[in-house]
């Protein structure tokens, strides 16, 4: 669709529609409550555009507009009856961060008022450490429902799935589901197949052990966790054989290998062993146990790991930790997670960002994002305020602190820090930025008003000109036909014309054709 607009106006005051002499549509953006420097605007009918989109302020990276920005969209004649609409979307720093839509009919020859408010869109997918709502998952960014995005193990995972990482159709691989890696969809421990149940994957291999078993006994690198007299035993260790005796509660009323049988070694059932491994370990003729990714030294287990031997802190490579460093965190002797930021309470911490945090983020902690030396919003890096700025009152966004103001500039329009009087070149009052009404070819003039004007009265509409402190129509400034002062389209048997001629009316049954009646 031809372009119909060349750009839109920011208002510093309203006037009343009733007496707007051309089609217009005044919009209202309320973004109260978010943090934007600037906002920007499509308009379409029909689903074409009616103008390319126009950024206004122009430039990113500056203050924070105020909670209602208005702005003034001139429209031509020909458009009434049609209905506009408008999408505006906020930006801060040049990212998005907020949506609005609104629709008006436009009314010919009057100006229309459309209220847009933004919101903050809702990120179906995961938010990433720059603040961006990524929508496709991936082993990069996974997540759903606007949490942080988790980045998958490779090894362990080669997929996301409904915001969680994968391996396959199947959750990602781990200690927990007796695998090590990822191949082909599958999880697969070592070069095999992924574990059995009470089992754990060590060192490329499956293996019964105490924190794979713990209800149970381990036959070989397998779980019993059935109680009988040949497979008698609890909390991972070698089953033992009773023999002619009943097993209970894990213990055997008496057993073919007992202390007195085997002093100098372990048992496995009716076996006594005395040359103790890595995977039957143990003295005293008292069961034997796998020393998971321990060692066995002299009958017992060294760096062997589990829910019994750990209760308060985590296994990181067989070995206890305390379970409270960010490399080492957790408890109840699963394995140690390491954190991205902090462990807190044996439990990492999730990393300060967009999705938990609504001020801003300094070494891994929210702040509230409103002082100088700390100063953001959406979970996004503090800054630090120079010297000659501060942090907006709403938070998020640095703001020069400027010396001309309303209450040192009441008479005059400031032009940076500088107060100016009111002239054609520097027009505005009460503190508000100055603005050139030199070059205009609606306006001649600065009112006391601080707006710049034709003679005495406002700026000329769309199709006018000021020339000698009044608005006249004429072929500088109207495509169309002059009716009056006012420009029309030209192209109907009321008002025909072009070229900024007088509008004539066509009679008869005459039609206006490229502006002729015929």
């Amino acid at each position: 669709m031809k372009r119909l607009l060349p750009l839109l106006l920011t208002l510093t005051a309203c006037r009343d529609p009733a007496t707007l002499v051309g089609t217009a549509v005044l919009v209202s953006v309320d973004s109260a409550e978010l943090v934007v420097d600037q906002l920007r605007y499509e308009g379409s009918i029909d689903g074409g555009f009616i103008f390319e989109p126009v950024v206004r302020p122009p430039e990113p990276g500056g203050p924070a507009l105020g909670p209602t920005t208005t702005v003034r969209i001139l429209l031509k004649d020909s458009l009434g009856g049609q209905q506009l609409e408008l999408d505006v979307i906020g930006l801060r720093e040049g990212a998005q961060v907020a949506v609005g839509h609104g629709h008006v009919q436009i009314d010919r020859g009057f100006e229309r008022l459309l209220a847009v408010p933004l919101s903050v869109p809702r990120c179906e997918g995961c938010v990433t450490s720059e603040g961006r709502c990524a929508t496709v998952p991936s082993t990069g960014a996974c997540g759903t429902n606007g949490v942080t995005c988790t980045t998958c193990d490779p090894l362990l995972a080669d997929a996301c799935v409904n915001g969680a990482c994968a391996c396959g159709s199947g959750p990602a691989c781990s200690a927990t589901v007796g695998a090590d890696r990822c191949e082909g969809g599958q999880c697969r421990c070592g070069s095999g197949p992924a574990c059995g149940a009470g089992q754990e994957c060590i060192a490329q291999t499956c293996q019964c052990t105490p924190t794979s078993c713990v209800g149970g006994c381990c036959l070989g690198d397998q779980c019993v966790m059935t109680q009988t007299a040949t497979t008698c035993g609890t909390g991972g260790r070698a089953c033992s054989d009773c023999g002619a005796t009943a097993c209970n509660g894990g213990q055997c009323g008496a057993s073919a290998c007992n202390p007195t049988s085997c002093p100098g070694g372990c048992c496995i059932g009716a076996t006594c062993v005395t040359a103790t491994t890595n995977l039957a370990c143990g003295s005293g003729g008292a069961a034997c146990e796998s020393c998971g990714a321990g060692s066995c030294d002299g009958g017992a287990c060294l760096g062997g790991c589990n829910a019994a031997s750990c209760p308060n802190g985590c296994c990181l490579a067989g070995f206890c930790q305390t379970g409270t460093t960010a490399a080492a965190c957790g408890t109840g002797g699963v394995a140690c997670a390491t954190c991205a930021t902090t462990c807190s309470n044996k439990a990492c911490v999730d990393p300060c960002g967009p999705s938990n945090c609504a001020g801003c983020c300094a070494s891994g902690v929210c702040r509230t994002g409103n002082t100088t030396s700390l100063c953001g919003a959406g979970g996004r890096s503090c800054t630090s305020c120079g010297s000659g700025s501060t942090c907006s009152a709403d938070g998020g966004v640095c703001v020069a602190v400027s010396t001309c103001t309303r209450s040192t500039c009441p008479a005059g329009c400031c032009d940076g820090d500088t107060c100016r009087p009111s002239t054609l070149t520097t027009c505005g009052s009460a503190g508000a930025a100055c603005t050139s009404c030199l070059g205009s070819r609606v306006a001649d003039t600065c009112l006391a008003t601080g707006n710049c004007g034709c003679g005495t009265k406002s700026a000329c509409d769309t199709g006018q000109r000021c020339v000698g402190g009044a608005c006249i129509c004429d072929a500088l400034s109207c495509a169309g036909c002059c009716n009056g002062t006012t420009c029309q389209t030209g192209n109907t048997r009321r008002n025909c014309g072009t070229d900024g001629g007088v509008c004539v009316r066509c009679s008869g049954s005459a039609s206006c054709t490229a502006g002729s009646c015929q």
